[in-house]
């Protein structure tokens, strides 16, 4: 189970807390979930994920849980609940039979202070790097772009429009006492399937309603595989939270959603089409060169692995291409209508309490 401080900051892509005056009913969604990473640098994101608590035992089924002001969300490792009227998350451990608890202002602390110290972590592995380029700076311009191309489907029983969202990040570097160029950029591109009358729709909106009057913003789905792996660059929250803007103007719930992360070199255009391949065109894995952590550090893997497919040799180099390193579909398989028992908003009998540490 990843720590307090990386679930706190794994709240990402914003669900919209439009106001409901239907009266929301108890619902169970059963859902699951597939990561798969690609290539050398997906691999090392593989690594992280599963650091940060994803990887393969944290894939598969999940069962998200909803009652009044209250959601609990339960996988092979754990569940995390939220009671927006106590002001309260909890974080369950199955493999540990523990949990712990915190308030919301306990939560919003804990992510100003690992932002903080993310910040010095970042500034300190900078100074600390001997390639001169790394010690330059990186400016990163955001742009996202929304598509409706008006197809239908029906998932879970229900009809769904399919929305294209895609989140540009370009990284300009200016190595020290060298020229600006562009080193790149990672395209967050996410394939979604929208519903407006799911059964959990209500139940969503009422949550969300509630959320953020108590803590005066929407409340955001965790989207764990990518979360944890992007977790130690600050840098991607402003492009996440432009991204969550956009998905706030469309109301529905999603029903299903493939999001992927593509890296495309420089002075290329992200293919859409490519991406929908499911990383067809990334390429094989191969033995990974140490270019430093981050952001950072995978802009100039780009660079590097483009400068090695074009140094000459026998055969005729082929030309860069984009590449995909992950993407991570969650479908919702049924909906089911019916009261909740109350007892599954509370930490399971016999688990044991941890109390979190507020570093100082």
């Amino acid at each position: 189970m990843r720590s307090p401080a990386r679930l706190t900051l794994a709240l990402a892509i914003a669900i919209a807390p439009l106001p409901s005056t239907v009266a929301a009913q108890d619902v169970t969604v059963h859902a699951t979930t597939d990561t798969r990473f690609y290539g050398a640098l997906g691999k090392m994101m593989g690594f992280a994920a599963r650091m940060g608590g994803g990887g393969k035992d944290a894939d598969k089924a999940s069962t998200t849980y909803m009652s009044g002001h209250r959601m609990r969300t339960d996988n092979a490792l754990g569940a995390v609940i939220f009671d927006v009227d106590a002001g309260r998350m909890i974080m369950v451990d199955h493999k540990e039979k523990s949990y712990t608890s915190m308030t919301f202002a306990e939560m919003a602390e804990m992510a100003s202070r690992a932002q903080d110290s993310m910040k010095v972590a970042v500034e300190k592995a900078k100074a600390q790097e001997k390639d001169p380029a790394a010690k330059g700076d990186v400016k990163m311009d955001y742009k996202v772009s929304v598509d409706r191309p008006g197809d239908k489907s029906k998932i879970a029983g229900y009809d769904a429009e399919r929305l294209f969202m895609t989140i540009t990040m370009r990284a300009d570097v200016t190595p020290e006492g060298e020229k600006t160029q562009e080193a790149g950029k990672m395209i967050f591109f996410i394939d979604e399937w929208i519903s407006k009358d799911a059964a959990q729709v209500a139940a969503m909106k009422e949550f969300s309603r509630a959320y953020g009057e108590k803590v005066g913003k929407a409340f955001r789905e965790e989207a764990r595989s990518m979360q944890a792996a992007f977790a130690s660059n600050p840098q991607i929250k402003e492009g996440v939270e432009a991204a969550a803007r956009e998905r706030a103007k469309l109301p529905g719930v999603s029903l299903r959603s493939t999001s992927y992360v593509v890296f495309v070199p420089a002075d290329m255009e992200f293919d859409r089409k490519l991406a929908l391949s499911d990383g067809a065109s990334a390429p094989a894995a191969t033995e990974e060169k140490k270019s430093g952590g981050g952001l950072r550090g995978m802009m100039r893997g780009i660079q590097k692995a483009a400068e090695e497919a074009n140094k000459s040799g026998d055969k005729p180099a082929a030309p860069p291409k984009q590449s995909t390193m992950l993407s991570a579909t969650t479908e919702v398989e049924s909906v089911d209508k019916g009261a909740v028992n109350g007892s599954m908003f509370a930490p399971p009998a016999g688990y044991r309490e941890k109390k979190v540490k507020m570093e100082r």
